[in-house]
């Protein structure tokens, strides 16, 4: 019989070797040596793992019903690592939630924070939010303790939330903000936020100086977090004059590491279109702006993109990204109507996502080629997009299950 000594083996050695395996193997190698447990639960190697080029970026993409009183659940599918322009991928896999949520942000680190929400509720008991590394198959429930508002004095409610890293404190940030008021507008705005920290597993109230009158888009794509900030897409309306209003864009952002809230306007050169969608790209702040006047044949120079691309540099200087987005001819050639088509996001650096009412299409700006990734079974869904890594990163609650099905379960049950 062979027998291994792990112990003579040089640490460089098997931290090169372990690094380079799927997180599966790994939570498995934790029991093989004290020393192996050490190493792959420690921050560190979690962190090389994380970014080693052996672990590749997969393209993630929840689906979820838009109808509330339908709760048709969130399949959530992984799709290869590898796509070839006009070729359907092989078949995904996919997990299946028969809980309609409301919000999937992410991906952080592997991580994603889970919201649903029922507007039905009281104000105080109306949400319930999770973190999840689907990688480890880990589920952690937060419980936002807001204050005991009452029931007849706040009629109307609004929040919007953020998920993120500080990579000052190396600590995982959920942000929420709320927004209160009467129905009949009879009583004053109230703004309330928090922010929760998994390595201290509390939240604590924070300052919130925003203009009363504030809608923060709370959809997918209109909020990403990006470099220790997470931002959203928000408008204001001011008064002009007497009768006469207009909206202001602005972009509103949490700043992971000293917790403050704050804000800068929309840029001057880029044209303030309704349809914005914050995202990241190339590993920068990334804006899509969509045309409004998509299928008017009278205004469209059929050569140029329905969607303009703008990425943030430093000092908040947005650059104009070109040869990424079809031309409206080549989309055309694929679609009806240009409109039906909604850009969720990249993969890599040269595909682009768009989702449409049936299927979800993948665009090749170097080949030119649309290629069909997923069909949707019903016209009310919509989806997002994540590239998404497996992560080592460690958010243990004493319910936590290591088995699939498990995990999927519990999830189910606490939504």
């Amino acid at each position: 019989m062979c027998v291994m000594v792990y112990s003579n083996w040089p640490d460089d050695l098997i931290t090169e070797i372990l690094v380079r395996l799927p997180v599966k193997s790994l939570l498995r190698f934790k029991c093989v040596h004290k020393n192996w447990y050490s190493l792959i639960t420690s921050s560190f190697f979690v962190r090389k793992h994380l970014h080693h080029k052996e672990n590749p970026t997969h393209l993630l993409i929840p689906i979820y019903g838009e109808d509330v009183i339908s709760q048709t659940g969130t399949t959530i599918y992984v799709l290869p690592d590898k796509i070839l322009s006009g070729l359907i991928p092989e078949k995904p896999s996919h997990s299946q939630i028969s809980v309609q949520l409301n919000q999937f942000i992410g991906r952080v680190d592997g991580l994603f924070f889970l919201l649903n929400i029922s507007y039905q509720s009281h104000v105080n008991d109306s949400h319930r939010m999770a973190l999840w590394n689907p990688a480890t198959r880990e589920f952690r429930p937060l419980q936002l303790n807001l204050p005991k508002f009452t029931q007849s004095y706040f009629r109307y409610y609004d929040s919007v939330f953020g998920f993120g890293f500080d990579p000052i404190s190396q600590d995982y940030k959920v942000v929420c903000i709320w927004f209160l008021s009467d129905q009949d507008a009879s009583i004053p705005y109230v703004w309330f936020a928090a922010v929760y920290s998994l390595d201290n597993d509390c939240w604590k109230k924070i300052t919130c100086n925003f203009d009363a009158d504030l809608l923060m888009h709370r959809s997918i794509m209109s909020s990403t977090c990006f470099n220790g900030f997470y931002y959203w897409c928000a408008n204001i309306t001011v008064t002009v004059s007497h009768n006469t209003y207009k909206q202001i864009l602005l972009i509103r952002f949490f700043d992971m590491h000293n917790e403050v809230l704050g804000e800068f306007s929309w840029p001057n050169h880029i044209p303030a279109f309704d349809l914005c969608d914050l995202t990241i790209y190339k590993e920068s702040l990334c804006l899509l702006v969509r045309h409004l006047d998509l299928d008017d044949d009278h205004n469209n120079n059929y050569s140029d993109p329905p969607i303009d691309i703008w990425v943030m540099k430093d000092e908040r200087l947005w650059i104009k990204v070109l040869n990424v987005v079809p031309t409206r001819t080549e989309l055309l050639n694929v679609v009806p109507t240009i409109s039906e088509c909604q850009p969720i996001g990249f993969w890599g650096h040269d595909k682009f996502i768009f989702s449409r009412h049936e299927n979800i299409m993948l665009y090749d700006s170097k080949t030119h080629e649309f290629t069909h990734l997923l069909d949707k079974n019903e016209e009310r869904c919509y989806s997002s997009v994540f590239n998404y890594r497996e992560s080592l990163v460690f958010i243990e609650w004493e319910n936590v299950c290591h088995r699939q099905g498990d995990v999927l379960d519990l999830i189910q049950d606490f939504f």
